[in-house]
C-alpha cells in the first residue's frame, strides 16, 4: 500500500515537473527527457559526495567517474592524489609534535 503511494507521488511530481518545465520554455522535451533531466539533477551532487568516501575501491572510484563522464559531468579532481602530495615529507617543515606526550614524535 504504502509503494503504491510512493509511486503516485512520484508520478504526479513528474507530471507537474513536465507541465512547468514545458509551461516556461519554449523548446518541447519530452516528458521521459524531462524526468531522466531531473534524476541527473537531484543525483549527480550525491553521487560526486560518494565518490569522496575513502572506503571504495579505485574499481568503484573508476566506474563513478566513467558514469559521470557519460552524463557530461566533470569529475572532481581526486582528493586522494592532492593528500597524498601533501603528506609527502617536505625539507623545508619541522617535526610535529605528537599530539599524544606519552607517543615520541618522529624526528629526522
Amino acid at each position: 500500500m504504502a509503494i503504491t503511494i510512493f509511486c503516485t507521488i512520484l508520478n504526479i511530481s513528474g507530471v507537474n515537473i513536465h507541465v512547468l518545465h514545458s509551461a516556461s520554455n519554449t523548446n518541447m522535451m519530452s516528458r521521459y527527457k524531462s524526468l531522466k533531466n531531473l534524476d541527473y539533477a537531484l543525483a549527480i551532487p550525491h553521487i560526486q559526495d560518494r565518490k569522496s568516501t575513502e572506503t571504495f575501491s579505485r574499481e568503484l572510484k573508476g566506474m563513478i567517474d566513467m558514469f559521470l563522464r557519460e552524463v557530461g559531468v566533470d569529475p572532481p579532481e581526486n582528493p586522494s592524489t592532492s593528500e597524498e602530495l601533501s603528506t609527502q615529507p617536505s625539507q623545508n617543515k619541522t617535526p610535529k609534535k605528537s599530539k599524544m606526550p606519552f607517543v615520541p614524535s618522529a624526528e629526522r
